[in-house]
Parts: C-alpha cells; sequence; structure tokens
C-alpha cells in the first residue's frame, strides 16, 4: 500500500514540474505548489514503511528521469549525450541504493535469527 503513496507521490512531483513549464500563468504555479505540496504529503506516507533512503531515491531519481521525458515529448528539449548519461547514472544508483537496502536488511534479519537459536 505504501508503494503506492510513492507512486503517486511521484506523479503529482512531475505534474507539478511539468505544468509550472508549461505556463507562467498565476493559475500554473498555484496548480504547481499543490501538486508539490501533495506529493511531499504522499512521501511521508510513504517513508512509514519505506525506508527513506529506497523511497526518497526513487521519488526524485523516478522523477527527474520523468520529467526529462515530459520535457523532450511535451516541450521539445533535447537530451544530449551527457543528459542521457546523467539520467542512466541517476537510474543505476536508485537501483543500488535499493539492493543495498535489501541486501542489509537481509543481512540484519539474518543475524537476528542466529541470535535467537
Amino acid at each position: 500500500m505504501h508503494w503506492i503513496f510513492l507512486i503517486s507521490a511521484i506523479v503529482l512531483e512531475v505534474l507539478g514540474v511539468s505544468v509550472l513549464n508549461a505556463s507562467d500563468s498565476l493559475y500554473a504555479q498555484a496548480l504547481m505548489l499543490i501538486a508539490i505540496s501533495f506529493s511531499y504529503y504522499l512521501l511521508a506516507i510513504a517513508v512509514r514503511r519505506i525506508p527513506i533512503s529506497i523511497a526518497y531515491a526513487t521519488w526524485e531519481g523516478v522523477g527527474i528521469a520523468l520529467v526529462s521525458v515530459v520535457a523532450v515529448f511535451m516541450f521539445g528539449e533535447h537530451l544530449n549525450l551527457l543528459k542521457v548519461l546523467g539520467l542512466i547514472s541517476a537510474t543505476a544508483g536508485i537501483l543500488m541504493v535499493n539492493f543495498g537496502e535489501e541486501n542489509e536488511m537481509r543481512h540484519v534479519s539474518g543475524d537476528a535469527v542466529a541470535k535467537h537459536d
């Protein structure tokens, strides 16, 4: 359930940033403020069950990648080689944090089981 909150937080972050780029109107700025605020609220709910290192890295990294995709397809931005490499590096970093957390949790739970034996 908490992953749904995290995914929703990511979607709202992307929406907020994308709307801000689409228009300079007060309406767009208000929508951005609401979307980003609610995104942080949902992120706060998600971290109740998802480790903060995983939740924040996923929220930020996936958000950056999706904003980049929106920028290319909706706003005609060009991704040069350096930007693509940066997105690949960010994605690799997110995966490493997630796998590192999973391995640490297995290691800790293994220690807990060994201590009880």
